[in-house]
């Protein structure tokens, strides 16, 4: 009899909470907040992957950049030479390519050269006319490096790298952000080595380089 009693008791106390079987006032307030700590988690995780491939991506491209404008200046120098005697017939150079002292002081140096374009009925070289490859300081940066972010962009003394054909007066911007620029021509004129870095930003607002170094061998004296 107690039992018996006792069992509808705890019954009918079942069914007046929750006589419909539906979830309790206090059963979806804790599962909203579970929903919402989740969503928070959800959140913060698809926002560091998106940072991530937001560098990835931007360092990728300044890579890139780095790369083909690397690659396409040692392509010329491997057409050129040093101490060329052909370069004297069609300029007042005697050499194809020289190495420049900077524009402003602090610059780097800058490199002037020409490229064989074809060949002369005699089987001498054609040359190309001057081409000048140098850096100069970015719009904001002031006229020459003073170790401080002038334009306040993360980066000091940021420089374009860029190219002047003397026969058409084109200046091509080949490279922005360049934080270094070095030639280095080897004692004999045969071979010049070319370092080159960039700047790069990180996914936290930091700076980071990219740096590539290259020699190439110049074509025969």
């Amino acid at each position: 009899m107690w039992g018996a009693g006792t069992h509808r008791r705890g019954s009918a106390e079942r069914e007046h909470r929750n006589p419909e079987g539906g979830l309790t006032l206090l059963e979806m307030l804790v599962a909203t907040a579970l929903l919402g700590v989740i969503a928070v988690i959800g959140i913060g995780m698809v926002r560091t992957t998106v940072g991530a491939m937001e560098e990835g991506v931007e360092r990728s491209v300044q890579a890139g950049r780095g790369r083909a404008a690397l690659s396409m200046l040692c392509n010329e120098l491997r057409q050129s030479g040093r101490n060329d005697p052909d370069v004297a017939d069609d300029s007042q150079l005697a050499v194809s390519v020289a190495l420049k002292s900077p524009a402003a002081p602090g610059l780097p140096n800058w490199i002037t050269y020409r490229r064989v374009v074809g060949t002369r009925p005699d089987g001498r070289p054609r040359w190309s006319a001057l081409t000048h490859v140098f850096v100069q300081l970015e719009p904001g940066e002031g006229d020459r490096p003073n170790g401080r972010d002038d334009d306040g962009d993360g980066f000091v003394d940021e420089m374009l790298l860029q190219r002047l054909d003397s026969s058409t007066g084109q200046l091509v911007t080949l490279l922005t952000d360049v934080q270094s620029f070095t030639l280095r021509l080897s004692p004999d004129g045969r071979q010049i080595e070319i370092a080159l870095s960039v700047y790069a930003r990180t996914r936290d607002g930091g700076v980071d380089t990219l740096s590539w170094r290259s020699t190439v061998g110049l074509r025969n004296r």
